[in-house]
């Protein structure tokens, strides 16, 4: 894990001046999801509110053309407060990763999202929204 770790970050080093940003969308994810799995939970905080800023418009606006992207964001986002037992964060992630409609996502990404409302729902004792 140490290795990938400073394998992504030498990689959006050189990226900076790259100016390719799904590449550095794409690393910078990837990166988020290591520091997931290390438990370096201020470091994926830091990575998403890198990513928003990326999905947002001059007008700080969720720019609509990038909705993909910010499913993705929000799928990390969403592992990140459940690793944290964050419910009312989790609530709140689901409603609004679903009125994005400008999206092709990944069926992971979307896996990811449903299997948090199934268990959002299940909790709340919702048995008939848990499907």
């Amino acid at each position: 894990m140490e290795m990938l770790q400073n394998f992504y970050e030498t990689t959006l080093a050189a990226l900076k001046n790259a100016k390719n940003d799904r590449l550095w969308f794409k690393t910078n994810t990837k990166l988020g999801k290591v520091y997931l799995e290390r438990e370096e939970f201020n470091k994926v905080a830091n990575v998403i509110r890198q990513l928003k800023q990326t999905c947002n418009t001059c007008s700080h606006e969720t720019d609509p053309h990038k909705g993909t992207q910010l499913l993705e964001v929000y799928a990390l986002e969403i592992q990140l407060h459940t690793e944290q037992k964050n419910h009312k964060l989790l609530k709140e992630l689901y409603e609004r990763s679903l009125k994005v409609r400008s999206a092709i996502p990944h069926p992971l990404i979307m896996s990811v999202i449903r299997e948090c409302g199934g268990k959002m729902h299940l909790r709340s004792g919702d048995y008939e929204k848990v499907q």
